[in-house]
């Protein structure tokens, strides 16, 4: 097993065991509270059902937890460098205060999606007249 598969398979298990971890706050905030709604059951199902897809390395969890990553990177600065959000705001800040953390942000997201993504397997050459 090659290195990179290696980091691969270790990366989705602590990806997945946080998943397991953000549901299991979701349960105690949902006790705590005393009041569960169907977004907190369908959050937990979700959350769980996540986290045991990528601890067993399941290639649409892992494939899904990409997408996320990528969506969430896409997401991230052009949510919060707009105009309306900063007439929002009374003291924006300024624009290196805001790359400071943006850019490693993003990157860390780009970088997980690279190594959570599953790799593309080659399929075999058709051969002609093979049903």
């Amino acid at each position: 097993m090659s290195r990179l598969v290696h980091a691969r398979r270790i990366v989705s298990m602590l990806v997945g065991a946080f998943c397991l971890v953000l549901a299991g706050r979701a349960v105690f905030a949902c006790f705590a509270r005393g009041d569960i709604d169907l977004g907190a059951i369908v959050l937990i199902s979700g959350l769980l059902a996540l986290g045991g897809g990528l601890i067993l390395s399941h290639f649409w969890a892992r494939r899904f937890t990409a997408a996320v990553c990528l969506v969430m990177a896409l997401i991230f600065p052009f949510g919060y460098i707009n105009p309306f959000n900063a007439m929002e705001m009374r003291n924006p800040p300024d624009v290196k205060a805001i790359l400071m953390w943006m850019v490693p942000l993003v990157c860390g997201l780009l970088s997980l999606a690279w190594l959570i993504d599953p790799p593309r397997q080659q399929s075999p050459p058709k051969t002609p007249g093979a049903t």
